[in-house]
């Protein structure tokens, strides 16, 4: 061996398979850096379709949602016309007429019921009425509604 030099002929055999056995560490490194690559870019694209399905089904829903609410708009507003409607309707009658629901709130008044009554809208409650009013039951409306009841 020539100590002028790093590498003695004796050596070769000794690197050549020092060499091989970097190759094959190195081969089977990239091969499983390739296929980590490959699974990657395979789990974004599945990533990516689901979210582009995700991002349709939001789209229809907004558009759904929108639809929806001009539809409540809309009813909105004719059901503040037909109301509009209604309360002109009932204030032109001639007779008088006093509109209260089940729980005893006034819903309607007219001019006319006032000027019967003599008093307008009190804030009473239905038990007090007989006090204010001339309550009488709706399938005769010819028994007056007492205090008591």
């Amino acid at each position: 061996c020539d100590w002028s030099s790093d590498v003695c002929s004796s050596d070769l055999p000794y690197f050549s398979d020092e060499i091989s056995a970097l190759e094959t560490t190195v081969n089977t490194m990239l091969e499983k850096l390739d296929a980590a690559q490959k699974m990657a870019q395979t789990e974004q694209q599945a990533r990516t379709k689901q979210l582009e399905a995700d991002k349709k089904i939001l789209e229809e829903s907004q558009m759904a949602a929108t639809r929806v609410v001009k539809d409540i708009a809309k009813q909105q507003k004719e059901l503040t016309l037909s109301k509009a409607k209604d309360e002109a309707i009932l204030a032109s009658i001639g007779d008088g007429l006093v509109v209260v629901d089940e729980k005893g709130k006034f819903l309607f008044f007219n001019k006319i019921a006032e000027r019967i009554m003599g008093i307008g809208v009190l804030q009473a409650n239905p038990q007090e009425w007989g006090k204010f009013y001339s309550v009488y039951y709706p399938e005769d409306l010819q028994t007056m509604v007492s205090l008591e009841e």
